[in-house]
């Protein structure tokens, strides 16, 4: 199953890896550090914001749930679906639960999970996950998912306070 899923992975993961989750560190002067960089100073509004790490994380059973998602309800419900990145904050010590659960907000200390286009910038015990949610309203500057199988966690970024 995992070389299935593998099969249809974003072009930037690194396929050669079928560990169920792995995170890898980008390095600093990387396109695709950059990339999300920017996209984080974007969102939070605040174009000095300094960056101490950014993590891909690579879930093959979450990003499998969002591809089946994707397929069921492209053909169920026959709407247009787009997947978007957008931003959530936790608490640092909820990572390794998030990560583990897919952002169970039972398990994340949220009462609801609202991803944001726009983020107020994080305190210092915060952490900001980027996420890629499907919807049929890719210009939404927020997206409450119904489900946790229409998204997963993209990237893992740590601020300097």
């Amino acid at each position: 199953m995992e070389r299935t899923v593998l099969n249809y992975a974003p072009d930037y993961w690194n396929t050669s890896y079928t560990d169920l989750q792995v995170q890898f560190d980008l390095r600093s002067h990387s396109e695709e550090y950059k990339r999300i960089a920017q996209e984080v100073k974007q969102a939070t509004a605040s174009p000095h914001l300094q960056i101490s790490f950014i993590r891909r994380n690579q879930n093959i059973h979450d990003y499998g749930q969002v591809l089946i998602r994707e397929q069921l309800v492209t053909v169920s419900e026959g709407a247009n679906y787009y997947r978007v990145r957008r931003y959530i904050t936790i608490l640092k010590h909820y990572l390794n639960c998030a990560l583990d659960y897919n952002l169970d907000p039972r398990r994340c200390g949220k009462s609801s999970l609202i991803f944001q286009k726009y983020i107020s910038r994080p305190t210092f015990n915060e952490i900001i996950l980027v996420v890629q949610v499907i919807t049929d309203r890719p210009g939404a500057v927020s997206i409450q998912p119904t489900n946790s199988s229409e998204y997963f966690i993209d990237y893992i970024v740590g601020i300097k306070i």
